[in-house]
């Protein structure tokens, strides 16, 4: 029953009671390779703090559940666990109704010129480079962030695990995932274990 593990249990559910009992309980799988590396269980573990925050229903969730264990084996293996966590809140924020328009400009409709494009966190989309005399408050990045992006929609947590960024672009992801996931969450501020892994670096 503890952390980061994949369960199977048998328990007996009574409405008027607040504790229920649990008669059997078989590990399915422990994430032993997330326990022996620190920065590997502490993203793991912010997975599931995020869940707690931003999934307050009772009802099943299967979506979440499958990518929430594809997560976790991704991580064991990843080279670059960081990415996982973004990918997991970039999926997480689409599948709950945000979904963000990558592929065209939002004003000309056509795919961007140039290196860079200005990102409009409260519109989910960009501007093109010919398009910035109408700029907005937003988030210049680079063509490769909406390229990681799309790769986060269109890949599970496991086709990932070999991928490697640059610093700049590691940057630009991070910045602009907690920005959205903060403008459409407004009960995420923080999570303890990001500032836990702060602090140890």
């Amino acid at each position: 029953l503890d952390l980061l593990q994949h369960i199977a249990i048998v328990y007996y559910y009574k409405e008027a009671r607040e504790i229920q009992t649990l008669s059997q309980a078989e590990t399915i799988q422990s994430f032993f390779l997330l326990q022996k590396d620190l920065k590997k269980l502490s993203y793991g573990m912010a997975v599931i703090e995020l869940i707690n925050k931003l999934e307050i229903a009772k009802e099943p969730n299967q979506w979440l559940f499958r990518q929430t264990i594809d997560t976790l084996k991704g991580l064991e293996k990843s080279k670059f666990p960081e990415l996982l966590l973004y990918q997991f809140i970039w999926r997480w924020l689409e599948n709950s109704g945000f979904h963000s328009k990558l592929r065209h400009c939002l004003k000309c409709g056509r795919a961007p010129v140039g290196e860079r494009v200005n990102f409009l966190i409260a519109r989910g989309g960009y501007l093109c480079f010919c398009c910035w005399e109408d700029r907005e408050n937003g988030l210049v990045i680079s063509q490769n962030s909406i390229k990681l992006l799309l790769c986060f929609r269109e890949n599970k947590a496991q086709d990932l695990v070999d991928l490697k960024i640059s610093i700049n672009l590691m940057s630009e992801i991070r910045d602009l995932i907690w920005r959205f996931l903060h403008y459409h969450s407004e009960g995420i501020s923080k999570l303890k274990t990001i500032d836990f892994l702060k602090n140890i670096r």
